[in-house]
């Protein structure tokens, strides 16, 4: 982030913030947004993350503002910048994690508002298979992909398709090794979400 207050400037700002000076609330707010802003759209909310078409990330920076300065009315004060700078990325995650828990809720209540389909017209679904669960399952992939780096995603794409490891460690001029230690990575952030893996990936 750029121009950061001091430790001491910090700790007189949030005083005087805490109180409703708007002017010092707005240096903090100012001099913390741009990296809040990068990291909510790298970390949260990418290009391809499923989220992204119903919340904007302008949209999300403001929530966390409102829900800092909250706490800052309320007492709470921060010894160094990177305290604070850690309690907002923490807060942007917990306001992510609302939006992101009141949209699967919201689409499991639309799939079971749905109308059955009509067996004449449509092919029956496979046996056991749960439509809201499935929506969340695709969800929680979405969100582990988006939270590997561009390496892993890539890698576990041309896994799942079928090329080699040493074609894919060729095609993106690493070695083998380095694909694996992509794929181990992987398996670890799929499992977190508790979601299994292909077959392939599994061996490695």
């Amino acid at each position: 982030m750029s121009s950061s207050p001091s430790v001491a400037s910090l700790r007189e700002l949030i005083e005087q913030a805490a109180c409703g000076d708007e002017s010092a609330a707005r240096e903090i707010f100012e001099s913390y947004s741009p990296h809040l802003f990068r990291v909510i759209r790298r970390r949260f909310l990418p290009v391809w993350a499923p989220l992204r078409r119903d919340l904007d990330s302008i949209d999300l920076v403001q929530e966390t503002w409102q829900t800092v300065f909250e706490c800052l009315r309320e007492g709470r004060r921060f010894l160094t910048p990177e305290e604070f700078t850690g309690f907002l990325l923490v807060t942007a995650s917990n306001r992510f994690h609302v939006r992101y828990r009141a949209r699967v809720k919201v689409q499991k209540r639309a799939l079971l508002r749905e109308e059955p389909l009509d067996p004449t017209k449509h092919d029956r679904p496979a046996a056991g298979a749960d439509p809201a669960e499935i929506v969340a399952n695709a969800d929680a992939v979405a969100h582990c992909l988006a939270g590997m780096s561009e390496r892993e995603r890539t890698v576990l794409a041309a896994i799942g398709d079928g090329e080699s490891l040493a074609k894919v460690a060729q095609r993106l001029g690493v070695s083998v090794r380095t694909v694996e230690r992509s794929i181990r990575r992987a398996r670890r952030s799929l499992a977190k979400g508790g979601i299994g893996t292909c077959d392939r990936a599994s061996e490695v």
